[in-house]
């Protein structure tokens, strides 16, 4: 069985990455060897669109997040480039109906066409990006805070509440672990822990404008904007 596995969401870029033209392979290489990383699938697909003219627009994108895809996986396996070819080609194969096996010439020409890409600086600082902003045990999906209104009722609840208590509660979604699985908590407020939470987020932006300035300042790209989305 081979190491790479292709998920359903990638299937449709792989299989517009496999009836590419060379010329069009060739194009789509030279393009993410001349660009900067970039912090999403989006932007990168974005900077090489200039220069990517064999491919039509609504066939670059899903080319392009199986590609980043591709790239997370060979920079996390560290392993041998020519295997991980090899394995991406037969992962290919299974996308066909049967499973039927690439012919030989095809499989050859499918496995430069994928070194050539995944040795790509633009493809590969992308999927490093990527990998390191999310790096983490736990990563954030959404939030929201649901406020409520408590009544204080006293001995006879046919009578009008005497008070009332506002209270908030933090609801948090979460991706857990490298198994992406999406988990949530929830966390009562109260209006101090607003006030506090409010005062930690913008210390918290503060430090990020400061660091961005440090950045400019030395010429360093800054990397770190995930746009909400996953691979």
């Amino acid at each position: 069985m081979p190491f790479v596995t292709i998920p359903d969401r990638y299937r449709e870029g792989m299989r517009a990455l496999r009836s590419l033209s060379s010329e069009a392979a060739d194009e789509l290489a030279s393009a993410l060897a001349s660009t900067p990383p970039a912090s999403t699938v989006a932007s990168l697909r974005t900077a090489v669109a200039g220069s990517v003219h064999s491919i039509e627009a609504p066939a670059l994108l899903p080319i392009m997040r199986a590609l980043v895809s591709l790239a997370v996986t060979s920079y996390e396996s560290q392993g041998d480039s020519s295997t991980f070819a090899d394995d991406v080609v037969v992962a290919m194969s299974q996308l066909e109906e049967g499973g039927a096996a690439i012919p030989k010439e095809e499989a050859d020409r499918l496995k430069l066409r994928v070194l050539k890409l995944m040795e790509c600086p633009g493809l590969r600082g992308t999927a490093k990006v990527i990998r390191l902003r999310t790096d983490f045990p736990n990563t954030l999906c959404s939030t929201k805070i649901l406020t409520d209104l408590r009544p204080v009722f006293g001995a006879d609840v046919g009578q009008v509440p005497s008070g009332a208590v506002i209270t908030h509660t933090l609801k948090i979604k979460y991706h857990r672990g490298d198994s992406g699985r999406l988990r949530q908590f929830y966390v009562a407020l109260d209006a101090n822990d607003l006030e506090s939470l409010t005062q930690v987020l913008m210390r918290a932006r503060g430090k990020a404008s400061t660091l961005q300035t440090l950045l400019q300042r030395t010429g360093v790209a800054d990397c770190s904007t995930s746009g909400g989305g996953q691979v």
